[in-house]
Order: structure tokens, then sequence, then C-alpha cells
């Protein structure tokens, strides 16, 4: 199939609400929501609440939970909903989850038993930001975008690639599926054992970071940058105990230079002069190699918009040593396509992979390795 009637035929896999014409309906829930149900339930006489699915139940929970005007409903652990395929299954996140974690773990969860279409109660599906629409995307870059769609290795990548084309035309999330691995760690392209790699982008929230060290072993290596003093100094104190996790306090650009950027929390970026601008100091992957006499066989780079400077600081590094790629390609638009062509010209014999990972905006990554 072609990029275009792809696009065309994507259904949306997640609606907000309960639509009206819903009847037999599972509610999937964590325990802490659910004196959240009977809320949710309290205007909605018409639709059979069959069972009520508990993401982490225990022996220890009632068999049923009592709701006014209905009888009593049954609560179930989640694979009960496996062999009914007649219920309509709808998710009850927790109001404080913002980002929409509770979604793409159910998600993640039942990819593998294809699972993929919820409806979502009114919480915090509401607050999950979607990508500002842009009309005339495919227009002005089909050319390039067909070109990395036929790239692609597989049809579950092509599928991602098409969706996220989709949400971008359309502002609307609710085309891409979730992947049922979580991000950084895709079946054929992840950290494994004796692993020397590169981690472009930390922050102060190392858990990522944590799961890297832990994967690549007391055999391998991680070589971390965060270029904001602040949050290295964080970051720095909580990796201490990783003896295999050498942390840097510095960006990854084309070149060694200086460079300014905007603090924010787990996103900062580059950014141009203003009242709250820090200046950072950055260097090339090539030059951070040569110096430090590595040979990485992994390069993970979610750099903020940043990830094609460090890919191109990057380039005889990939092209001698054609180690794995792990690449967030969300932060720009034009990434999707840009990004995924520049590695193929670096190094053409690269398997392009494509995930998804969450509900929101973020989290749409290439996976690339050598055969």
């Amino acid at each position: 199939m072609q990029l275009l009637p792809h696009i065309n035929i994507l259904p949306r896999l997640r609606t907000p609400g309960l639509p009206a014409y819903l009847r037999r309906v599972c509610l999937i829930v964590s325990r802490q929501c659910l004196a959240l149900v009977e809320p949710q339930m309290r205007s909605r006489s018409r639709l059979h609440l069959e069972m009520i699915a508990v993401a982490d139940f225990a022996p220890d929970l009632p068999p049923t939970i009592a709701l006014p005007g209905r009888p009593e409903v049954p609560l179930v652990p989640l694979n009960a909903i496996l062999d009914k395929p007649y219920l309509e299954l709808a998710i009850l996140p927790h109001p404080a989850d913002t980002t929409g974690h509770f979604v793409a773990l159910i998600s993640r969860t039942l990819v593998p038993f294809n699972l993929r279409l919820f409806h979502i109660c009114k919480t915090a599906a509401d607050q999950v930001p979607h990508l500002p629409d842009q009309l005339e995307y495919f227009v002005r870059n089909r050319a390039a975008l067909e070109n990395v769609y036929a790239m692609l290795a597989d049809s579950y990548s092509r599928e991602v690639f098409a969706a996220r084309v989709k949400s971008i035309l359309t502002g609307d999330l609710a085309f891409l599926p979730v992947s049922a691995h979580p991000e950084y760690h895709h079946p054929l392209v992840r950290p494994e054992p004796g692993d020397i790699m590169l981690d472009g982008g930390v922050s102060a929230y190392v858990d990522a970071q944590v799961q890297f060290s832990r994967s690549v072993g007391g055999q391998g290596a991680v070589y971390g940058f965060e270029p904001i003093p602040s949050m290295f100094e964080s970051a720095k104190a909580s990796l201490a105990a990783l003896s295999n996790y050498h942390l840097f306090n510095l960006g990854l650009g084309k070149t060694r230079e200086t460079a300014l950027f905007r603090f924010l929390e787990d996103s900062s970026h580059v950014t141009s002069p203003g009242k709250d601008a820090i200046q950072c100091s950055m260097i090339d992957i090539d030059s951070f190699v040569a110096e430090h006499n590595l040979s990485p066989t992994l390069i993970k780079l979610d750099v903020e918009g940043s990830e094609l400077d460090a890919l191109h600081g990057a380039s005889a590094t990939i092209a001698n040593l054609m180690p794995k790629l792990i690449v967030c390609l969300y932060h720009k638009s034009q990434d999707l396509y840009e990004i995924p062509a520049y590695l193929r010209a670096l190094v053409p014999d690269y398997q392009l992979y494509i995930a998804h990972s969450s509900v929101c905006h973020t989290d749409t990554i290439l996976y690339a390795k050598a055969p």
C-alpha cells in the first residue's frame, strides 16, 4: 500500500467520553479510581455496565461494587475482558493523570490481544494535548514523506508513520497506535547486555537512565549527556550508585560550542537570547567518541528538537560503526522525514522501524539497526 491510501483508511483508536450509543460496556480502572465510577455512571442510566476490570486487581477486592439504581457490578482482573468481544471498552483515568499515562499503560497491555479501540471517560483525557493541525503539511512534503514511508522495514512501522502524518494533518492524536513496548525498548532495537550506549538527553528524571544501566549490565556502559547544570547535578546524584553510568554536563550538537537553552524541567531546549536563557556547553558525538576512545553500539537521542544536529555531529561514528539508533521524531514535524532520510543516506543498509508509545504527541520514535 502507498502512503496516501494508508492515511485515508486509518481508524480512530480512542474517543473522548462515552458516546450515547454505547450499551454494554466494560469500564477499566485502577483501584484508586473505583470511587470515581459512581459519578461517571450517575447520568448514564441506559448504559449497561457489565463489569469493571481493575488493572491492579488483587484477591482482597470485593467481588462486586454497588452503584445506585443498578444491579451490582462484578470487579474482575483485566484479562477477563479477552473473551467478551461484545463489550465496548472504556478507560477511566485518574483526574491527575494529565499525560494519559494510564490510558497508554492499558493500551500497551492489551495490544498483544489486538484490543486497540477504547473510549476514554472525561477526566485526564480532556487535558491530553493535541498537535496543532497543519493542513498543508502533506501537500508540501508529499514526496519526502512517501520516500521515507517506502524505506520502513515492516507494516507496523508504516502504519505508525501514516498515523503520525494523519495526526499532524488533523491535530487528532487518536489515530496513533500505542506500541506494545515502552519507549526506547523496541523488540529489535533496544539496550542489551554489553552495549556501549550514548544517552543523549537525560534531565533530572532518571527512570529511563536506571533502566538503561540495568539493560547494558556490568559488561556494558552508558555515557549520558545533560546540558543544564542544575539538571546535571540532580541526575548525577540520582545515578551515583550506578558504576556503569557516566554522566557529562554537555549537550549534543553539530560541533563543540556553547549554546543557549531554555530551562523547562524535562524539556529544556536550544533557544534564542532572552532573560530565561542558560548558556550550556555542547559537543559533537564524533569528537566525544574520539576523545574517550569509544566504539558505541547504541546511540539514543531525545534532545528536544536538536536530534538532526546531533546526528550531523555523529556522522563519522554512524557511518563507520553503524550503531543501533533510537531517535525521537516528534519534536519537529519535519523530523519525521528528514531524520530517516539522513540516516539512510549515511548507512543505506539501516533497517528503519517507527513506534509510538503514548497517547500524547510525544514518543514517536525511530529505531534503526544494521542487518
